[in-house]
């Protein structure tokens, strides 16, 4: 178009050197310099063309601005259309959720009434479970010598020190651990055992012919059905290749519930009613013995005492 333009109203020889003009237009347009653009034209061109150069300029700066707008009106209807696209991906997007949501949304509700389902269910297990609470009793005389009881048998704490006490068959002489009195033989029987914020612990129950001498392994194939903390953030039942538990938060109190007809051993977070672990399959030829452990002895010490809850008849809240 400037070419057709420029042939109106200039000689031939302009012509020849309109190309030329137009750039240094452009040129001069970029550098807004004029004096410095006509020096340079008089070292190459004809007098005539130097006569026209103004008007060639005044071209060129005209279609450098027409090409500039031009190149502008495409950024902006460039912006324009990704703006439209990124509208129609947030649309589509939107689209995609909402159906998804509309899709899932019986899966989640499946999902929570099943959750809720189980809770109900852990629920009805500890009133019956408070229905068979027993009074448990430390027997001193199964407990390690570094072991000391005291609240009349409802506590037991390391004191990182063995004492001078009898070495009778029934006493435990290489780990901290420690047997109730009395054990039970049928029927069911729960109860409570407060942690605290104590970092290593055993609790559950063990056979009348569970070994108590030398290095104890503790398995059910051993006579014993256990479950502890290690190092205050590993909680394990101790099968024969001892499980991790997935515990939330950190249980203070564990409920113990025995079912000797039903053969299982069931553990309890009583603050948060949920369950932390469950024996399917419990067996003895004598009596079952609620089982303590304030942690390995050679490990460190850990002074913080296990404590016995005292369900006090009418008095006690479940929860």
């Amino acid at each position: 178009m400037a070419f057709s333009y420029v042939s109106s109203w200039i000689p031939d020889i302009v012509k020849l050197n309109v190309e030329n003009c137009l750039d240094l237009g452009r040129t001069m347009w970029a550098s807004k310099s004029k004096g410095m653009a006509f020096s340079y034209v008089s070292s190459w061109i004809p007098d005539i063309v130097k006569l026209n150069v103004e008007n060639c300029l005044d071209l060129g700066r005209t279609m450098w601005a027409s090409k500039s707008k031009d190149k502008q009106e495409d950024s902006q209807l460039k912006c324009s259309e990704k703006r439209k696209s990124m509208s129609l991906v947030g649309s589509i997007v939107s689209i995609r959720c909402f159906v998804y949501s509309y899709i899932m949304w019986p899966f989640q509700f499946i999902e929570q009434i099943e959750a809720k389902k189980q809770q109900l269910e852990i629920e009805k297990e500890l009133l019956d479970a408070h229905l068979h609470r027993a009074d448990v009793v430390l027997d001193s005389k199964t407990a390690h010598p570094r072991l000391e009881v005291f609240e009349k048998g409802k506590c037991v704490r390391d004191t990182g020190f063995a004492s001078k006490v009898s070495d009778c068959d029934d006493r435990f002489d290489s780990h901290a651990f420690i047997l109730a009195a009395g054990g039970f033989s049928e029927g069911k029987h729960y109860w409570e055992v407060e942690v605290g914020q104590k970092e290593k612990w055993d609790l559950g129950v063990a056979s009348e012919s569970a070994p108590r001498k030398g290095t104890i392994t503790l398995s059910p194939e051993n006579g014993y059905w256990v479950m502890g903390l290690d190092g205050g953030k590993d909680y394990l039942a101790r099968t024969e290749k001892w499980t991790c538990l997935q515990v939330t938060g950190k249980p203070t109190k564990i409920g113990i519930f025995l079912d000797i007809p039903a053969k299982s051993l069931s553990f309890y977070d009583v603050n948060s009613r949920r369950k932390l672990h469950r024996y399917y399959t419990i067996c003895s030829c004598g009596k079952f013995y609620p089982f303590f452990s304030t942690g390995f002895v050679t490990s460190e010490l850990d002074g913080q005492p296990l404590k016995i809850t005292i369900f006090e008849r009418g008095k006690e809240r479940l929860w």
